[in-house]
């Protein structure tokens, strides 16, 4: 069985150019754990820039839009920012462990 978070990776350690909304951090990612892109999750809360480089990247993309967060009131200013789902806790999750599948 895979397990849900098996890498962290710190784009600050790529430079500021690697921040978000590049895909610097993304591919590197990847290019550790491989597979195929559909086969990854990104969940992030912020539509101005976490969804731009896993969407274009072919992830699934899952907005967790707390009512008091920080981002709760923002919408994607851009199409390409807007996730595939929105949820408002994590308990909205489903992890199929066969699948190592979120959705």
């Amino acid at each position: 069985m895979k397990t849900l978070i098996s890498l962290i990776v710190l784009t600050d350690a790529f430079g500021r150019d690697a921040w978000k909304p590049s895909s610097r951090g993304y591919l590197e990612v990847f290019e550790r754990l491989g597979g195929s892109h559909s086969d990854y999750t990104y969940i992030g809360d912020n539509p101005h820039k976490d969804f731009i480089a896993p969407n274009a990247l072919g992830w699934r993309t899952i907005r967790i839009r707390r009512p008091e967060g920080e981002h709760a009131l923002a919408s994607a200013s851009r199409e390409d920012g807007a996730p595939h789902r929105e949820i408002v806790s994590f308990d909205e999750l489903r992890v199929d462990p066969l699948k190592a599948d979120v959705f």
